[in-house]
Order: C-alpha cells, then sequence, then structure tokens
C-alpha cells in the first residue's frame, strides 16, 4: 500500500473496565488478546502501518501503561510516547497530542485511532482513511469516520448526515448533528430514517484545525494546552483540565465536520456481549478462548484463562475466569460490568482492580 502523509495517533490510555475482569488498571483492554491475534494495540500499530509512516507513528497513554506497551511495540521512539498524567477523556488526549505533532510538523494532517477497535477488510479501511485525507485536503474540515448500523444499537453515539451536501458517490457528506446514546425507540427511527450512522470514534484532520478550534470551542483547555507546549510543565497544568470528550468539546459545535460512510467491518469491542457477537461460534453458537467443553448448552461466550471450563445446562450466559476472580452473568447485560467495577472501586477492592 503506498503511505498517506499524516501522523497517526493512537488513543491508548484507557483501563477498558467494561472486560473487567480480565482488564485491569496493570492489564488494560488494549493488551489483551481477544481473538488470538495478538494484543488489540499491536494490530492497530500493524494495520495503521499499512498506511503511516512508522516515524509518524504516536501513542498517548499513561506512565504505567507506557511500561507494558513498549515490549509490544519496541518500533516507537522515545519521543512518540505522549504521555498523561492522569485520563481526561478525548478532547484533552487529542489536544495534547497536536501540540506534540505541531512542534515536529506545523502542517501535519493528523489521523487519531483507538488502541482497542476491531477492524476487518484492511483494504476498504486503507480507502476510506485515503478518502478522509483527501477531504480533510480539500475541505481543511475535521473529519469522522462513521459506521453504517446494523441493528438499532443504544450503546453508540450517532452522526447525522446531510444528504444533499455529499461527495465521492455519497461516500462523504457534510455532517448535520451528533446524537447521544439513544434509548431503544429512537435508536429505531434514527436506523429507519437512513441518515444516521454509528460514530466510529476515529478522526482526521490538520492538527493546526483541530487546534483552531478548540481555542474558539474549549478555550480554556486550549489555552492550558499553550502553556503546556510553551513551558512544558504538564503535571501541574495538566491537573486543572476538565475532562471532556472530543464530541462533547468540538464535534457536535464545529461547522466544519465531514463524515466519510465507511466500508469495512468494525466494532469497538466495547463489551463482552461486543466480543460475543464478532468471535466465531461453534455449531451451537458458543464462544470461548479456551479449552471449554459446552454440553447441553447454547449461546454462551466462556473467556478463561484457566485449562478448561465445562458448561452444562446453560443457555445464553457469559463465564469470565481469570486467577483469582470468576465472574458469571447473562449474556446481553454485559454493560453492567463497569457498574461491578465501580461498586468495587466504592468498596475499596483494590486487589480486584
Amino acid at each position: 500500500m503506498n503511505k498517506i502523509p499524516i501522523h497517526s495517533v493512537i488513543m491508548a490510555g484507557g483501563m477498558g473496565k467494561r472486560f473487567w475482569p480480565v482488564s485491569r488498571k496493570n492489564f488494560p483492554k488494549q493488551i489483551m488478546d481477544v481473538d488470538g491475534n495478538g494484543p488489540m494495540i499491536k494490530q492497530t500499530y500493524d494495520r495503521i502501518l499499512q498506511f503511516t509512516k512508522a516515524e509518524n507513528i504516536w501513542i498517548v497513554t499513561n506512565e504505567n501503561q507506557k511500561k507494558l506497551i513498549k515490549p509490544i511495540l519496541p518500533e516507537i521512539p522515545e519521543d512518540h510516547y505522549v504521555i498523561e498524567p492522569s485520563g481526561k477523556n478525548t478532547a484533552p488526549c487529542i489536544g495534547l497530542a497536536a501540540i506534540h505533532i505541531l512542534e515536529e510538523d506545523e502542517n501535519a494532517i493528523m489521523g487519531v485511532f483507538p488502541a482497542d477497535h476491531w477492524i476487518g477488510d484492511t483494504e476498504k479501511f486503507f480507502e476510506d482513511v485515503k478518502l478522509g485525507y483527501e477531504q480533510v485536503v480539500k475541505h481543511n474540515c475535521l473529519l469522522t469516520f462513521g459506521i453504517k448500523p446494523t441493528f438499532p444499537s443504544t450503546g453508540y453515539g450517532y452522526i447525522q448526515f446531510d444528504i444533499a451536501i455529499s461527495e465521492k458517490n455519497g461516500r462523504a457528506h457534510s455532517v448535520k448533528t451528533f446524537a447521544e446514546k439513544p434509548h431503544p425507540e429512537l435508536a429505531e427511527k434514527f436506523i429507519k430514517s437512513g441518515d444516521f450512522l454509528w460514530n466510529s470514534g476515529m478522526f482526521m484532520w490538520k492538527a493546526k484545525t483541530i487546534h483552531e478550534e478548540m481555542a474558539v470551542l474549549m478555550p480554556e483547555l486550549y489555552h492550558t494546552l499553550e502553556r503546556i507546549r510553551r513551558c512544558g510543565c504538564t503535571e501541574n497544568l495538566w491537573k486543572t483540565i476538565r475532562s471532556q470528550s472530543i464530541d462533547y468539546g468540538i464535534m457536535e459545535h464545529s461547522e466544519r465536520v465531514w463524515v466519510v460512510i465507511s466500508s469495512f467491518s468494525w466494532s469497538d469491542l466495547g463489551s463482552w456481549d461486543a466480543m460475543y457477537d464478532q468471535l466465531e461460534k461453534d455449531e451451537n453458537n458458543n464462544v470461548t478462548n479456551a479449552e471449554s467443553i459446552f454440553i447441553q448448552s447454547k449461546n454462551n461466550l466462556v473467556h478463561s484463562q484457566r485449562k478448561k471450563t465445562v458448561i452444562f445446562g446453560l443457555d445464553d450466559i457469559i463465564v469470565v475466569n481469570t486467577d483469582d476472580v470468576t465472574m458469571v452473568m447473562p449474556r446481553g447485560q454485559s454493560q453492567a460490568v463497569k457498574t461491578i467495577v465501580e461498586e468495587l472501586e466504592k468498596k475499596d477492592k483494590k486487589e480486584y482492580l
């Protein structure tokens, strides 16, 4: 594949609470091998490497996770690790990456990619990224990648595109609005309308442009980042930054947003249920990563770090085994895992986190 002249940022600072008990503070989601093809961050890096020069790849993470990532990605130079003293959501993360990239190339175009998404059809992904790059060059826009919905999900945010303003045979559109995660009835309406897409959380823009938009739409963040850029005293200044997503802070308010309707298969693998939907199943629709034995059981997910798990006479359950925890829950309710983690945090059960 031909390289595209962009700087690619991999966001790799989250824990992935919804994959507890496998995902922990010292073993975050992006380190997990979900599908047997290696750690998710390595798969992301290898995918990006097909269209970005190695020297133009950046990792945004924290000091603790940097220690875990470096053995997996030894190719990343030390000065291309952008360190967040603490997690502040995607707007500060992206803003911090932008000022580092601007120091290296004031005309840089940057792509932003989460470390823990699953993407099939790599060739189509490359073509969509190339199309996004062309739109950024042409319009100097904030470009996002939208996914054609396959069901009325209540777990994703949505993007409404303008059917009347389109290019590239209807593949690229101006954006009308963003919508937060909807209730089931509203999600149904979004699907039926035909002009709503899932928000993938992947972006592309000129580093200078996103920095300028922050100056207008998120001035507090912009001025703090400028101080960090000038003096480098990141940690003390970082504490003053409010946690906010790039969608809420910038994308929902900017008038220069475009979307590419993506052609590749995608999942943010945001839960154990999402993992079940994505992975290969046996003849009884059971999914496992280990030597699990299913007897008179169907539609189950077993993820085990132990040798064997036997399931008898049970349907539609999730079983996750680690060395110190076993979690069992009904399939379809795995979003509740985040609540479990929050309860453990409240009870100060650090040994489980």
